[in-house]
């Protein structure tokens, strides 16, 4: 069976939706329902279920946010809108994110049950074809790792990446975990941490201003985050670099 989570801030939207699909007689399991879809995205990047039914309108995190985190963040099954918005722009921003389906509410049972055998019959297809290689040109690859190198100082979306190299955000998704075993948004980081320690290792520039050349308009942020990925301070990382080298350390900036 395929698991299958709901996430819907209106409690009687999510029962009824709970309740109108025939889950198991087209070959789903229901394991969670979310009122709160910042915690429904702590559990889909945990137990990955093989598709998530969203609202789009909610508090705190919409829809759309919910689904690009989570891609961002290395999930790769797949995303029903179930609104009572019918509104162009975010069926169209859901399409761009690789969305199987955007349904208006109320569902009746007839239409509920079209969706699920659809998605059924989408994801037999993609498990008989699991075994096929993700096969893209390595030039193509190349292209989008020199774009994040080039662009480290700037802010890199998952929504930009794939608007310049035309591609769905769950491909491009898919292509960073096969060729890099990550997720794009640690790639990026590990790519700005990279460049941090040659900047930090190679310059006198004030650490702040590194900060910046990787991304990072927060300082403190910049810094917690370094610490966490090289087990020491920026500062420590510099004086330590300084020290092999036989050069004078250099003061915090």
């Amino acid at each position: 069976m395929y698991t299958a989570f709901i996430v819907d801030d209106d409690k009687y939207g999510l029962i009824d939706l709970r309740e109108t699909m025939e889950w198991e007689k087209y070959g789903f399991c229901l394991k969670e329902s979310f009122l709160s879809p910042v915690r429904a995205l702590e559990s889909i990047l945990t137990y990955k279920p093989d598709v998530v039914f969203s609202d789009i309108k909610m508090p705190v995190m919409n829809g759309l946010d919910l689904i690009r985190l989570s891609m961002e963040q290395g999930y790769e099954g797949k995303y029903i809108i179930v609104s009572s918005y019918d509104d162009f722009k975010f069926a169209k921003e859901a399409i761009r994110y690789g969305v199987c389906d955007y349904c208006l509410k109320p569902l009746d049972s007839r239409d509920a049950n079209q969706v699920l055998l659809n998605l059924k019959r989408k994801l037999d297809l993609e498990r008989s074809n699991s075994e096929e290689t993700i096969i893209v040109p390595n030039d193509v690859m190349n292209e989008m790792t020199d774009y994040i190198d080039i662009n480290l100082a700037s802010k890199i979306s998952l929504n930009q990446l794939c608007s310049e190299y035309h591609i769905s955000a769950s491909y491009c998704c898919k292509l960073f975990k096969k060729y890099f075993d990550k997720s794009l948004g640690a790639y990026i980081l590990d790519r700005r941490m990279e460049h941090a320690k040659h900047l930090l290792r190679t310059t006198l520039l004030p650490i702040q201003n590194i900060a910046t050349k990787c991304g990072f308009d927060d300082y403190f942020y910049f810094a917690k985050k370094f610490k966490q990925h090289v087990k020491m301070t920026p500062s420590q990382y510099r004086n330590g670099a300084a020290e092999e080298n036989d050069q004078e350390p250099a003061k915090d900036l």
